[in-house]
Protein backbone atom coordinates (compact mmCIF):
# COMPACT_ATOMS: atom_id res chain seq x y z
CA UNK A 1 0.00 0.00 0.00
CA UNK A 2 1.25 3.45 -0.91
CA UNK A 3 -0.04 6.46 1.00
CA UNK A 4 1.02 9.96 0.07
CA UNK A 5 -0.40 13.21 1.35
CA UNK A 6 -2.24 11.50 4.16
CA UNK A 7 -2.67 14.63 6.27
CA UNK A 8 -5.61 16.73 5.19
CA UNK A 9 -5.01 20.39 4.51
CA UNK A 10 -7.65 23.12 4.76
CA UNK A 11 -10.61 22.25 2.59
CA UNK A 12 -11.69 25.11 0.31
CA UNK A 13 -15.00 26.36 1.65
CA UNK A 14 -16.67 26.53 -1.73
CA UNK A 15 -15.82 22.90 -2.48
CA UNK A 16 -15.88 21.34 0.96
CA UNK A 17 -19.21 22.72 2.11
CA UNK A 18 -20.93 22.38 -1.25
CA UNK A 19 -19.94 18.77 -1.80
CA UNK A 20 -19.48 17.33 1.67
CA UNK A 21 -21.64 19.63 3.82
CA UNK A 22 -20.89 21.18 7.19
CA UNK A 23 -19.42 19.00 9.89
CA UNK A 24 -18.57 16.07 7.62
CA UNK A 25 -15.55 14.05 8.69
CA UNK A 26 -13.20 14.01 5.71
CA UNK A 27 -10.90 11.41 7.17
CA UNK A 28 -11.19 8.35 4.95
CA UNK A 29 -13.58 6.68 2.56
CA UNK A 30 -13.64 3.46 0.63
CA UNK A 31 -15.08 2.96 -2.78
CA UNK A 32 -15.32 0.43 -5.57
CA UNK A 33 -13.12 1.18 -8.53
CA UNK A 34 -14.47 1.52 -12.02
CA UNK A 35 -13.04 -1.04 -14.48
CA UNK A 36 -10.78 1.59 -16.05
CA UNK A 37 -9.55 3.05 -12.74
CA UNK A 38 -5.89 3.44 -13.85
CA UNK A 39 -6.95 5.76 -16.66
CA UNK A 40 -9.39 7.54 -14.35
CA UNK A 41 -6.56 8.30 -11.96
CA UNK A 42 -4.55 9.68 -14.84
CA UNK A 43 -7.50 11.77 -15.97
CA UNK A 44 -7.92 13.26 -12.53
CA UNK A 45 -4.23 13.97 -12.16
CA UNK A 46 -4.13 15.79 -15.49
CA UNK A 47 -7.42 17.68 -15.32
CA UNK A 48 -6.92 19.00 -11.83
CA UNK A 49 -3.17 19.52 -11.92
CA UNK A 50 -2.36 16.79 -9.42
CA UNK A 51 0.86 14.83 -9.58
CA UNK A 52 0.12 11.13 -9.90
CA UNK A 53 2.67 10.61 -7.13
CA UNK A 54 0.31 12.48 -4.82
CA UNK A 55 -2.35 9.79 -5.19
CA UNK A 56 -2.36 7.12 -2.52
CA UNK A 57 -4.21 3.86 -2.99
CA UNK A 58 -4.26 0.20 -2.02
CA UNK A 59 -5.53 -2.80 -3.93
CA UNK A 60 -7.09 -4.63 -1.00
CA UNK A 61 -9.22 -7.54 -2.25
CA UNK A 62 -8.67 -6.41 -5.81
CA UNK A 63 -11.15 -3.55 -5.97
CA UNK A 64 -11.46 -2.08 -2.50
CA UNK A 65 -9.29 1.03 -2.24
CA UNK A 66 -8.45 3.93 0.00
CA UNK A 67 -7.33 7.21 -1.47
CA UNK A 68 -6.07 10.62 -0.43
CA UNK A 69 -5.33 13.70 -2.46
CA UNK A 70 -3.41 16.89 -2.11
CA UNK A 71 -4.55 19.35 -4.73
CA UNK A 72 -2.53 22.52 -5.21
CA UNK A 73 -3.05 23.90 -1.73
CA UNK A 74 -6.55 22.47 -1.33
CA UNK A 75 -6.62 19.57 1.10
CA UNK A 76 -8.97 17.08 -0.46
CA UNK A 77 -9.63 13.82 1.37
CA UNK A 78 -12.26 11.16 1.01
CA UNK A 79 -14.18 10.96 -2.23
CA UNK A 80 -16.82 8.29 -2.72
CA UNK A 81 -16.99 6.53 -6.07
CA UNK A 82 -14.12 6.60 -8.55
CA UNK A 83 -16.57 6.90 -11.39
CA UNK A 84 -17.56 10.29 -9.99
CA UNK A 85 -14.03 11.60 -9.51
CA UNK A 86 -13.76 13.39 -12.87
CA UNK A 87 -16.79 15.45 -11.89
CA UNK A 88 -16.12 16.27 -8.24
CA UNK A 89 -15.04 19.87 -8.65
CA UNK A 90 -17.41 20.76 -11.46
CA UNK A 91 -20.31 19.17 -9.61
CA UNK A 92 -20.69 22.44 -7.76
CA UNK A 93 -19.71 24.79 -10.56
CA UNK A 94 -16.01 24.78 -9.75
CA UNK A 95 -13.40 24.72 -12.49
CA UNK A 96 -9.81 23.80 -11.64
CA UNK A 97 -7.35 25.44 -14.02
CA UNK A 98 -3.91 24.00 -14.70
CA UNK A 99 -2.32 26.59 -12.45
CA UNK A 100 -4.34 25.24 -9.54
CA UNK A 101 -6.67 28.22 -9.23
CA UNK A 102 -10.34 27.46 -8.66
CA UNK A 103 -13.17 29.63 -9.85
CA UNK A 104 -16.91 29.38 -9.30
CA UNK A 105 -18.59 29.69 -12.68
CA UNK A 106 -22.19 29.51 -13.84
CA UNK A 107 -24.51 27.16 -12.00
CA UNK A 108 -23.93 23.65 -10.73
CA UNK A 109 -21.54 21.74 -12.94
CA UNK A 110 -21.27 24.26 -15.75
CA UNK A 111 -18.78 26.68 -17.17
CA UNK A 112 -19.89 29.69 -19.21
CA UNK A 113 -17.67 31.44 -21.73
CA UNK A 114 -18.85 34.84 -22.96
CA UNK A 115 -17.23 36.18 -26.08
CA UNK A 116 -17.30 39.88 -25.20
CA UNK A 117 -13.55 40.54 -25.42
CA UNK A 118 -10.49 38.94 -26.98
CA UNK A 119 -8.08 39.18 -24.04
CA UNK A 120 -9.67 36.26 -22.23
CA UNK A 121 -12.50 33.77 -22.59
CA UNK A 122 -14.42 32.64 -19.54
CA UNK A 123 -11.68 34.09 -17.32
CA UNK A 124 -8.99 32.11 -19.13
CA UNK A 125 -6.26 34.15 -20.90
CA UNK A 126 -6.63 33.97 -24.68
CA UNK A 127 -4.04 33.97 -27.44
CA UNK A 128 -5.27 36.00 -30.40
CA UNK A 129 -4.62 34.99 -33.99
CA UNK A 130 -5.33 37.59 -36.68
CA UNK A 131 -7.72 40.41 -35.74
CA UNK A 132 -11.05 39.10 -34.43
CA UNK A 133 -13.35 42.02 -33.70
CA UNK A 134 -15.52 42.74 -30.68
CA UNK A 135 -18.87 43.79 -32.13
CA UNK A 136 -22.29 44.88 -30.89
CA UNK A 137 -24.95 42.24 -31.52
CA UNK A 138 -28.68 42.34 -30.73
CA UNK A 139 -27.79 40.29 -27.63
CA UNK A 140 -24.75 42.18 -26.40
CA UNK A 141 -21.05 42.07 -27.21
CA UNK A 142 -19.78 39.26 -29.44
CA UNK A 143 -16.55 38.36 -31.23
CA UNK A 144 -16.53 38.28 -35.03
CA UNK A 145 -14.13 36.13 -37.11
CA UNK A 146 -13.22 36.85 -40.74
CA UNK A 147 -13.01 33.25 -41.95
CA UNK A 148 -9.40 33.68 -43.10
CA UNK A 149 -6.97 34.10 -40.21
CA UNK A 150 -8.93 35.11 -37.08
CA UNK A 151 -9.06 32.83 -34.04
CA UNK A 152 -8.78 32.62 -30.25
CA UNK A 153 -6.82 29.95 -28.38
CA UNK A 154 -7.39 29.09 -24.71
CA UNK A 155 -5.24 26.77 -22.59
CA UNK A 156 -8.20 24.87 -21.14
CA UNK A 157 -10.25 21.87 -22.29
CA UNK A 158 -13.51 22.74 -20.55
CA UNK A 159 -14.94 19.21 -20.85
CA UNK A 160 -11.85 17.27 -19.81
CA UNK A 161 -12.61 14.49 -17.33
CA UNK A 162 -16.33 14.21 -18.04
CA UNK A 163 -18.26 11.00 -18.59
CA UNK A 164 -21.33 12.90 -19.86
CA UNK A 165 -21.75 16.46 -21.09
CA UNK A 166 -23.79 19.15 -22.80
CA UNK A 167 -21.90 21.63 -24.99
CA UNK A 168 -23.83 24.69 -26.15
CA UNK A 169 -22.89 27.66 -28.32
CA UNK A 170 -24.77 30.75 -29.45
CA UNK A 171 -23.27 31.85 -32.73
CA UNK A 172 -23.92 33.48 -36.12
CA UNK A 173 -22.51 31.77 -39.23
CA UNK A 174 -22.09 34.30 -42.04
CA UNK A 175 -22.06 34.11 -45.82
CA UNK A 176 -18.76 34.15 -47.69
CA UNK A 177 -16.97 31.44 -45.72
CA UNK A 178 -15.44 28.16 -46.83
CA UNK A 179 -17.58 25.06 -47.45
CA UNK A 180 -16.12 23.38 -44.34
CA UNK A 181 -15.55 25.43 -41.17
CA UNK A 182 -14.53 24.53 -37.60
CA UNK A 183 -15.80 27.07 -35.10
CA UNK A 184 -15.04 25.40 -31.74
CA UNK A 185 -12.47 22.71 -30.91
CA UNK A 186 -11.75 21.07 -27.54
CA UNK A 187 -8.46 19.18 -27.73
CA UNK A 188 -6.74 16.72 -25.38
CA UNK A 189 -2.96 17.00 -24.97
CA UNK A 190 -0.33 14.45 -24.00
CA UNK A 191 0.35 15.17 -20.32
CA UNK A 192 4.11 14.68 -20.66
CA UNK A 193 4.93 16.25 -24.05
CA UNK A 194 2.07 18.72 -24.48
CA UNK A 195 1.46 17.36 -27.99
CA UNK A 196 -2.09 17.04 -29.24
CA UNK A 197 -3.49 13.52 -29.03
CA UNK A 198 -6.16 12.07 -31.28
CA UNK A 199 -8.87 12.71 -28.66
CA UNK A 200 -11.00 15.76 -29.31
CA UNK A 201 -14.48 17.30 -29.62
CA UNK A 202 -15.51 19.60 -32.45
CA UNK A 203 -18.30 21.91 -33.55
CA UNK A 204 -18.28 22.50 -37.30
CA UNK A 205 -20.52 23.70 -40.10
CA UNK A 206 -20.87 22.70 -43.73
CA UNK A 207 -22.13 25.26 -46.25
CA UNK A 208 -24.49 23.74 -48.81
CA UNK A 209 -26.27 25.78 -51.51
CA UNK A 210 -25.84 29.03 -49.61
CA UNK A 211 -27.11 27.57 -46.31
CA UNK A 212 -25.42 25.73 -43.46
CA UNK A 213 -25.81 22.49 -41.53
CA UNK A 214 -24.33 21.45 -38.19
CA UNK A 215 -21.48 18.95 -37.90
CA UNK A 216 -20.54 17.62 -34.44
CA UNK A 217 -17.70 15.18 -33.76
CA UNK A 218 -16.32 13.40 -30.70
CA UNK A 219 -13.53 10.84 -30.38
CA UNK A 220 -11.65 9.13 -27.54
CA UNK A 221 -9.36 6.28 -28.52
CA UNK A 222 -11.03 4.07 -31.11
CA UNK A 223 -14.54 5.28 -30.27
CA UNK A 224 -15.81 8.12 -32.47
CA UNK A 225 -18.95 9.53 -34.04
CA UNK A 226 -19.72 12.26 -36.57
CA UNK A 227 -23.20 13.81 -36.60
CA UNK A 228 -23.86 15.51 -39.94
CA UNK A 229 -27.20 15.80 -41.73
CA UNK A 230 -26.84 17.76 -44.98
CA UNK A 231 -30.61 17.66 -45.44
CA UNK A 232 -31.25 19.94 -42.45
CA UNK A 233 -30.15 23.35 -43.74
CA UNK A 234 -30.42 26.78 -42.13
CA UNK A 235 -30.04 30.33 -43.50
CA UNK A 236 -26.70 32.09 -42.95
CA UNK A 237 -26.42 35.45 -41.22
CA UNK A 238 -28.73 34.67 -38.29
CA UNK A 239 -28.10 33.84 -34.62
CA UNK A 240 -28.55 30.24 -33.56
CA UNK A 241 -28.25 28.00 -30.51
CA UNK A 242 -26.35 24.77 -31.24
CA UNK A 243 -26.02 21.94 -28.75
CA UNK A 244 -24.15 18.64 -28.48
CA UNK A 245 -25.22 16.17 -25.79
CA UNK A 246 -23.51 12.98 -24.65
CA UNK A 247 -25.16 10.89 -21.93
CA UNK A 248 -22.64 8.05 -21.78
CA UNK A 249 -24.40 5.98 -24.43
CA UNK A 250 -25.76 8.35 -27.09
CA UNK A 251 -24.33 11.42 -28.83
CA UNK A 252 -26.85 13.94 -30.21
CA UNK A 253 -26.83 17.44 -31.67
CA UNK A 254 -29.42 20.18 -31.99
CA UNK A 255 -30.03 23.54 -33.66
CA UNK A 256 -32.37 25.84 -31.72
CA UNK A 257 -33.53 22.84 -29.70
CA UNK A 258 -34.44 20.76 -32.76
CA UNK A 259 -32.71 17.39 -33.10
CA UNK A 260 -30.34 17.22 -36.07
CA UNK A 261 -28.75 13.84 -35.50
CA UNK A 262 -28.09 11.13 -32.92
CA UNK A 263 -26.18 7.87 -32.64
CA UNK A 264 -24.67 5.36 -30.18
CA UNK A 265 -21.28 6.24 -28.71
CA UNK A 266 -19.24 5.16 -25.71
CA UNK A 267 -16.21 7.35 -25.14
CA UNK A 268 -14.08 7.64 -22.03
CA UNK A 269 -13.14 10.95 -20.37
CA UNK A 270 -10.51 13.06 -22.08
CA UNK A 271 -7.42 14.43 -20.38
CA UNK A 272 -6.63 18.11 -19.93
CA UNK A 273 -5.81 20.14 -23.01
CA UNK A 274 -6.62 23.36 -24.83
CA UNK A 275 -9.27 24.91 -27.08
CA UNK A 276 -9.60 26.96 -30.22
CA UNK A 277 -12.46 29.21 -31.26
CA UNK A 278 -12.85 30.27 -34.88
CA UNK A 279 -10.61 27.57 -36.32
CA UNK A 280 -9.49 23.97 -35.92
CA UNK A 281 -6.72 23.61 -33.34
CA UNK A 282 -4.11 23.13 -36.10
CA UNK A 283 -5.13 26.41 -37.77
CA UNK A 284 -7.10 25.12 -40.73
CA UNK A 285 -10.77 25.47 -41.73
CA UNK A 286 -11.39 28.99 -40.37
CA UNK A 287 -14.88 30.11 -39.36
CA UNK A 288 -16.61 33.17 -40.80
CA UNK A 289 -19.17 34.57 -38.40
CA UNK A 290 -19.57 35.61 -34.78
CA UNK A 291 -19.64 33.94 -31.35
CA UNK A 292 -21.75 35.23 -28.47
CA UNK A 293 -21.36 32.64 -25.71
CA UNK A 294 -20.82 29.00 -24.85
CA UNK A 295 -21.86 26.82 -21.95
CA UNK A 296 -20.20 23.53 -21.05
CA UNK A 297 -22.20 21.40 -18.59
CA UNK A 298 -20.80 18.24 -17.04
CA UNK A 299 -23.97 16.21 -17.45
CA UNK A 300 -26.49 15.48 -20.19
CA UNK A 301 -29.23 18.10 -20.26
CA UNK A 302 -32.75 17.66 -21.58
CA UNK A 303 -33.84 19.93 -24.46
CA UNK A 304 -36.01 21.98 -22.10
CA UNK A 305 -32.87 22.75 -20.08
CA UNK A 306 -30.87 24.07 -23.05
CA UNK A 307 -29.66 27.66 -23.27
CA UNK A 308 -32.23 30.19 -24.40
CA UNK A 309 -31.42 33.25 -26.46
CA UNK A 310 -30.53 36.11 -24.10
CA UNK A 311 -32.67 39.28 -23.97
CA UNK A 312 -32.27 41.77 -26.76
CA UNK A 313 -30.25 44.86 -25.88
CA UNK A 314 -29.60 48.27 -27.41
CA UNK A 315 -30.96 48.75 -30.92
CA UNK A 316 -32.08 45.14 -30.99
CA UNK A 317 -34.42 45.74 -28.06
CA UNK A 318 -35.95 48.78 -29.75
CA UNK A 319 -36.81 47.10 -33.03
Amino acid sequence: MRQVGKEAGPVHEGIGKSIFGDGVDLATASWVAAPDWPRQLGVMASVYGISEDAIGYSEAEGIGMDMSWWMKGIGLISLAGLAQLPNFAHAQGVTAAKDGKSEIVGGAGEEIWRFDKTSDVGGHPATVLGHPLVIDSPYGKAVEFNGKDDALFVGVHALAGVTAFTWEVIFRPDAGGAPEQRFFHLQEQDQKTGADTGNRMLFEIRVVDGQWCLDSFAITGEERLTLLNRGLLHPLGRWYRVTAVYDGKTFSNYVDGELQGSGPLQIGPQLAGHSSIGVRINKVDYFKGAMLMARMTRRALLPEEFLKMPPLVGDGARK
